[in-house]
């Protein structure tokens, strides 16, 4: 009996540990993590892992992204963020700086405030695990569930 419940918390441990990546620009595919339709970015690149696979237990997701704006939009999105109550948690930087990002986000995240915390990302999700990184007329996002 202990060789059989030992056989299945292996298969359960093995198949969990599978993950699956995506990289891509269609804003569609990340709709049902960020809600994009209030302030709908011109263009958006991400990188999505999902970890399991979904058949032993639930999934688990990490997202990556640059929601790139217009001005307008921007300015709006910004004004409305700033205007919420939150605690923002300490991050830096360096949380932001994917691997994949183009050269230019990476050079204006490396010449942005390196003391700038991150921010929650009330107003684009609901996940207390989404946080935001502004730059100009983009921001990065930082996303994962639990």
């Amino acid at each position: 009996m202990k060789n059989i419940a030992f056989f299945i918390t292996f298969i359960a441990v093995c198949s969990c540990s599978k993950s699956q990546t995506m990289h891509g620009t269609n804003p569609q595919n990340i709709a049902g993590f960020l809600n994009l339709k209030t302030y709908k970015p011109t263009a958006v690149e991400y990188h999505l892992t999902r970890l399991g696979d979904g058949r032993l237990g639930p999934s688990d997701y990490t997202l990556e992204a640059v929601l790139y704006y217009d001005a307008a939009t921007f300015a709006k999105l910004k004004k409305k963020y700033y205007s919420i109550n939150y605690t923002a948690p300490d991050k830096s930087s360096k949380d932001f700086d994917f691997k994949w990002l183009p050269k230019a986000v990476k050079d204006e995240l490396a010449k942005s405030l390196k003391e700038y915390t991150g921010h929650p990302g009330a107003v684009l999700s609901r996940n207390p695990n989404c946080m935001l990184w502004f730059l100009s007329n983009k921001v990065l996002v930082s996303y994962f569930t639990m």
